[in-house]
């Protein structure tokens, strides 16, 4: 079975792509990510309260979302590589880092 991490914004394209990956018996979603803004202490792209974030973890069944802090916005591709580098370093187990937000062209 693969196991994944979720890139979670706490919105609607999140949720969709949380429900698509738990109806494949192949992939286990282990954990939720995130970011937050240490302003206040916030979910960046949505502002969703933090213990908003967690009971949405909660209800999902997994533990609390890992929650990576960063000064602006613009920072988020770094961090993306960041956490995608310390999967793949540290986490053997962990075979996909899942973006769960809707994109146009």
């Amino acid at each position: 079975m693969a196991t994944a991490w979720l890139w979670w914004s706490t919105g609607k394209d999140g949720a969709w792509a949380l429900h698509v990956l738990t109806q494949d018996p192949n992939i286990e979603v282990e954990r939720l990510v995130t970011t937050i803004t240490p302003t206040f202490d916030r979910v960046a792209i949505h502002g969703t309260r933090v213990e908003i974030l967690e009971a949405q973890a909660e209800a999902g069944g997994l533990p609390d979302p890992m929650k990576a802090r960063h000064r602006s916005d613009s920072v988020d591709i770094l961090i993306c590589l960041r956490i995608r580098t310390y999967l793949h370093t540290r986490l053997g187990s962990v075979v996909g880092f899942v973006m769960g937000t809707a994109t146009s062209s």
